[in-house]
């Protein structure tokens, strides 16, 4: 008997061992896993769609879904960033530039602004500030810190690539055996099948509510959004689009943060009639479309919380990750207050 327990107690501190070195091993990959498995459910309905056109042939139905993703999701965000980043690239040249500005001559043209600036501030106020020197020896060391980590820039990029492939490696296979990795995983974790069941539904509804509830709204909102400061002739249109759809999940303020500093920059340039329809276009905006779109389920402060941690913690990606990793745990702490806490009340 004490042999078993003795096989039994060092098999499990080799299973620990093991568990340990494969997380620290598949810990760089976190953020693919975590997007893959989120982009799975989402896609799944799509895929099952596939199964039954194909015949139930898994291979062929997981290459129709995983290239719908790229399709549906990837082409046009990847196209939209890339338009957007041409933008945001015309901020820091003149407009009568017509070469693509280096990285030394973006950082002189930014100096020369910034010292423009500060000249016009001391003079208004008739107080030196030693303002110019201070410029120039920031901008200096900007220049020093981007080339010193240029390297580091370049290695991120080939990093972005790796989990990209990884991501879509992963996302096909969850398609072709989703169901029996859900059903071992299930089966394999300490929890009894049933609330292994229930949470896994659980964070289901929570993706699919964070996502359709709030990216899909502020996807809206913002391209809607874009198009009214392309017509009010708002400079760098797509940019602020992007500002917008992150201003979109700020509760209660959301969109209007953008737009209507946005209005009074025009009106202030002398553009009234651009001024009056770009808020009145945003106005009527936000009370057409909120009635008529789905909303998550999830509290707005636990959402931005879920925001602003997520991209401190993973980046960009953070925006999506975050808020979802918060429904989740939320989703978790709602199964236990109900099925154990209540147990533990009775006693």
């Amino acid at each position: 008997m004490k042999d078993v327990i003795t096989q039994e107690r060092a098999f499990f501190f080799l299973l620990l061992f093991l568990f340990v070195i494969g997380i620290l091993i598949i810990s760089p990959f976190l953020e693919a896993i975590l997007l893959s498995i989120v982009f799975a459910v989402l896609f799944y309905p799509l895929h099952e769609k596939y199964l039954q056109w194909t015949s139930g042939r898994k291979n062929i139905a997981s290459l129709l879904s995983t290239a719908s993703f790229l399709i549906i999701l990837i082409i046009p965000i990847s196209i939209l960033l890339h338009l957007t980043a041409v933008q945001l690239s015309h901020i820091l040249v003149t407009q009568t530039q017509t070469q693509e500005p280096s990285l030394s001559e973006s950082v002189f043209y930014f100096q020369k602004k910034m010292i423009v600036g500060a000249k016009k501030i001391e003079s208004l106020l008739g107080m030196q500030f030693n303002l110019v020197p201070l410029i120039k020896e920031r901008t200096h060391q900007l220049t020093q810190v981007f080339a010193k980590h240029i390297l580091a820039i370049i290695s991120g990029m080939a990093n972005v690539a790796l989990d990209f492939f990884v991501m879509m490696m992963l996302l096909f296979y969850f398609f072709r055996q989703g169901p029996e990795f859900l059903s071992k995983g299930i089966h394999l974790s300490p929890l009894k099948d049933r609330y292994g069941k229930k949470l896994t539904d659980e964070i289901k509804i929570t993706i699919k509510g964070v996502f359709y509830g709030s990216f899909f709204v502020g996807f809206l909102q913002a391209t809607f959004a874009s198009i009214g400061y392309y017509f009010a002739h708002v400079e760098n249109y797509l940019f602020w689009g992007i500002i917008t759809f992150i201003a979109s999940f700020l509760p209660t303020i959301g969109t209007a943060l953008v737009i209507i500093p946005l209005s009074f920059a025009l009106l202030f340039q002398g553009h009234v009639k651009h001024a009056i329809f770009l808020i009145a276009y945003g106005t009527t905006l936000d009370n057409l479309l909120r009635p008529f779109l789905i909303h998550s389920h999830v509290h707005p402060v636990i959402l931005l919380l879920g925001i602003v941690g997520g991209i401190t913690l993973f980046g960009p990606l953070g925006l999506l990750l975050g808020p979802i990793i918060m429904a989740t745990l939320i989703a978790a702490l709602r199964i236990y207050a109900h099925d154990f806490s209540g147990v533990v009340s009775t006693s």
